[in-house]
């Protein structure tokens, strides 16, 4: 009778990046227009001052994204992925609840850390170092699950922003987009690895070492 086949874990790493890419991207980063009319009516808010908040998301993720070797080279994937979605949370939840136009601008910048400490860049880096074979053909349908996912996200959260009779579905809408993120972000410090057991090139983490190297 002969041994049953072990799970090669790297295929947890690839599930859990693509629950975070069709999940994390698809429900909180790409329908996030569909939000603006609904937030800029109830609160009263001009829509070019509304939108600004989406500069202060791309001016942060850019100012980290040039440090992204050191930064996963100190903290390793894993607790990169932790940061950025309590970063993620929070900031659906200041979107949430905010009442002011600068609170939306803080929600930009957390928004910009999550992107860079948990999107497309760190979810490339961990497709890159766990498959060795295909591995442009894995992160292409990883990265897929973008596209999956607003598609889905577009169809659950905007009968809730535009429910009828209530200017401030769009709440609901965004705790539901909260809920989804604590529950990924859990899923994966939990299941995710830094790398294979006998992958022997250098440590993730280590505390000295040439800025920008693990780009």
């Amino acid at each position: 009778m002969t041994a049953k086949k072990k799970l090669d874990y790297k295929w947890v790493v690839v599930s859990v990046c693509f629950l975070m890419v069709f999940c994390g991207m698809g429900f909180g980063y790409s329908n996030k227009s569909l939000y603006l009319g609904a937030i800029t009516s109830a609160l009263n808010i001009k829509r070019s001052l509304f939108s600004f908040n989406d500069c202060f998301r791309f001016l942060t993720t850019a100012a980290i994204n040039l440090s992204f070797g050191s930064l996963i080279k100190k903290l390793g994937a894993r607790k990169m992925i932790g940061i950025g979605y309590l970063c993620f949370t929070t900031a659906i939840l200041i979107y949430a609840y905010a009442e002011k136009i600068y609170l939306f601008y803080v929600g930009g910048i957390l928004l910009g850390v999550s992107a860079a400490f948990s999107s497309t860049t760190v979810i490339s880096s961990l497709i890159k170092r766990w498959v060795k074979k295909n591995t442009g053909t894995v992160l292409g349908f990883v990265l897929a699950g973008n596209g999956l996912g607003s598609a889905v996200a577009a169809q659950i959260v905007t009968p809730i922003i535009y429910e009828e009779g209530n200017p401030f579905g769009y709440r609901n809408a965004y705790r539901l987009v909260a809920v989804i993120l604590v529950v990924v972000g859990v899923l994966a410090v939990l299941f995710i690895r830094e790398k294979p057991k006998d992958d022997t090139s250098a440590p993730v983490a280590h505390k000295k070492g040439p800025r920008g190297g693990g780009w």
